[in-house]
């Protein structure tokens, strides 16, 4: 999906510093997986709750590994803590998605995508892979499209260049409407054969 996206911003001309870096798209997937699907895809790596000797979820808890940086002349202080247990995790997403697995292919995950972000995404809201949707709530509005928290840096906005209601703005969204019928319509499939094709014609020079 980040390969494709990418791949999608480049060729709708929707790159470079008035639209969203690609390091802000794959936020936006990460959220799309972790709260958007169901099942779930993906976890919030932060959010991991300790499981009782019966099995059950107790309220998911921040672990903690502070980092320190300046900015502006002030200290920030941000949590880079994140499960690393495997086991841990595939048990938590088991029991969040009551044992079922989200068998959806790329292309239909790829749609909701596109669907989401363009018709049901709500701008109050910001995108967050640390964060739970209540908390992820904005206080007030920063006047940009797609509010991203940056969970390495929260002095920054991944997201900040595209401002609510710019010919940017609309012109984004307008191709995240189109590539729904287009990949509906099987461009997904021609544009990877066209790739792997390109690419097997590079490797034989």
């Amino acid at each position: 999906m980040g390969i494709y996206l990418k791949y999608w911003s480049k060729i709708n001309g929707l790159y470079g510093p008035n639209y969203l870096p690609s390091y802000a798209l794959l936020f936006m997937i990460i959220h799309f997986l972790q709260k958007v699907v169901e099942p779930k895809i993906l976890p919030n790596l932060q959010k991991i709750p300790i499981f009782d000797n019966e099995r059950n979820i107790t309220e998911p808890q921040y672990g903690e590994k502070l980092y320190e940086y300046s900015h502006e002349y002030k200290t920030i202080t941000t949590n880079l803590y994140y499960e690393n247990d495997a086991k841990r995790i595939k048990e938590y997403m088991s029991a969040i998605n009551n044992n079922k697995i989200n068998e959806e292919t790329v292309t239909n995950l790829l749609v909701k995508f596109f669907e989401y972000y363009s018709y049901c995404y709500d701008s109050n809201q910001k995108i967050s892979i640390n964060k739970d949707l209540i908390e992820s709530i904005k206080k007030v509005d920063d006047n940009i499209s797609f509010s991203i928290e940056d969970p390495f840096d929260i002095t920054t906005n991944p997201g900040k260049n595209l401002e609510k209601d710019s010919e940017n703005s609309k012109k984004f969204i307008k191709a995240m409407k189109r590539e729904v019928n287009l990949i509906l319509g099987g461009e997904y499939v021609k544009r990877f054969e066209y790739e792997k094709e390109k690419l097997a014609r590079s490797n034989k020079k």
